[in-house]
């Protein structure tokens, strides 16, 4: 409550006007701003100050999650919450962090395709596979893994490994926007065309871990949702290839999809 309020757990009267925090709270007093124009502003009256708006995820959802907990001990007459109460406030966490996942929407349709029905298959593999190899060959941990190794460490600096995946991902979109599509993996290139944009954009999030961590949540949220895309993605082009009867040697640009599809049963 003290962090909530931004009062000061080590002085009873933080903002030293003579009059203790817990009695300026039960007179509608700020605690923390010192009299006479000390009164508790309306949610809606901050709301209304642009200068007081959040400018992240973050603030906006600490100041939801204040207005719900100050809400819910009202309620309560100023009592503990019980364990209904705070799991409420865990579940408007939850429903707030779903809701912000649900927003991101595939960008592409199939209008920003090339589909040909003359497209040859393998010779669109062999360029698909040549253009993903080129792109990440110097990708040799997960997103993820950096992710974690900067909130162990505490180095934010290390944030910017992310920039060559960022880079990867922007170029793999670029070349996914052009050049023919066999008619029949028009569906699958759209599916990876819209994963790999998705996934630039979970990864920019991420890289805002400092700034901004529940964005940085909401991307690797996001990045988990395209990863499990992505293997669908993968077992669907396995069974295309094998339908077309094509297959791969060591020098077709193609051999790149090979590391995957030998894991998939």
């Amino acid at each position: 409550e003290e962090i909530l309020w931004k009062t000061d757990p080590n002085n009873s009267d933080t903002d030293s006007d003579g009059v203790s925090d817990g009695q300026e709270i039960k007179e509608s007093r700020d605690p923390a701003l010192a009299g006479p124009n000390d009164a508790i502003r309306k949610p809606e009256e901050i709301a209304a100050d642009a200068n007081n708006a959040p400018k992240t995820l973050t603030g906006k959802m600490a100041e939801e999650f204040a207005n719900q907990y100050f809400a819910s001990k009202g309620l309560s007459a100023g009592k503990n919450l019980n364990i209904s109460a705070k799991e409420s406030l865990a579940d408007a966490i939850s429903l707030n962090v779903a809701a912000s996942l649900s927003a991101y929407k595939d960008e592409f349709s199939r209008a920003d395709i090339k589909a040909s029905k003359s497209a040859d298959p393998k010779k669109y593999l062999n360029d698909l596979g040549g253009a993903l190899d080129k792109n990440f060959q110097d990708i040799t941990i997960s997103e993820i893994q950096i992710v974690n190794g900067v909130a162990d460490s505490g180095d934010f600096s290390k944030l910017k490994l992310l920039d060559p995946y960022l880079a990867a991902y922007k170029k793999t979109v670029s070349f996914l926007k052009t050049g023919a599509v066999p008619e029949e993996y028009a569906g699958l290139h759209l599916e990876l065309l819209n994963s790999m944009h998705n996934t630039a954009l979970a990864v920019g999030n991420m890289k805002r871990l400092e700034g901004d961590p529940a964005l940085a949540l909401i991307g690797t949220q996001l990045y988990i949702k395209e990863s499990v895309r992505m293997g669908a993605y993968l077992s669907n082009l396995k069974l295309q290839a094998q339908k077309d009867a094509v297959k791969f040697s060591g020098k077709d640009g193609g051999s790149f999809f090979n590391q995957y599809f030998e894991k998939i049963l």
